[in-house]
């Protein structure tokens, strides 16, 4: 009871009409919107992002920055299944977000499925064109290419 009391004064608080069928958002309002969901990430505030993300995602379903919220929010509660989740659906709808391509890798790495870091730090790679990271990530393939060399001659001795 005390969560739907919380999700109704969060929809009271953004001004979301649920019975509105226009999905099409003014840009501005809509990012305020989301930076507010930051704003309590950023706070600690994960119970209220929670529900600011969840509420945004039911509004604008078509859009990929309340999954890329929301999974924040998972990473910060350590909830990697949930983020990933997240972080895939914010890549389908947004495959150049290179910050869930960056976080999917890390991911994949902690669950030691270093084939799929490796690709997902590849596609990095390609997205972020900052020069001071490319010799990190590039250092981050090779330790996971080596880790997966490993777990292969393991698997066949």
């Amino acid at each position: 009871m005390i969560y739907l009391k919380i999700f109704l004064a969060i929809l009271l608080f953004l001004g979301l009409n649920i019975t509105k069928t226009d999905s099409a958002p003014s840009n501005q309002k809509f990012l305020k919107k989301v930076n507010a969901g930051y704003q309590e990430l950023n706070q600690g505030e994960l119970t209220t992002a929670t529900h600011i993300f969840e509420a945004l995602i039911a509004t604008y379903p078509e859009k990929y920055e309340p999954h890329l919220g929301l999974a924040k929010v998972y990473l910060e509660n350590n909830d990697y299944p949930l983020a990933q989740k997240e972080l895939i659906t914010t890549l389908k709808d947004n495959p150049k977000c290179s910050e869930a391509v960056y976080d999917l890798a890390n991911i994949y790495e902690s669950n030691q499925e270093w084939q799929k870091a490796i690709n997902e730090f590849q596609i990095y790679l390609n997205l972020e064109p900052e020069k001071s990271k490319e010799k990190y990530i590039a250092l981050r393939i090779k330790y996971l290419k080596d880790n997966l060399t490993k777990a292969n001659q393991e698997k066949n001795n």
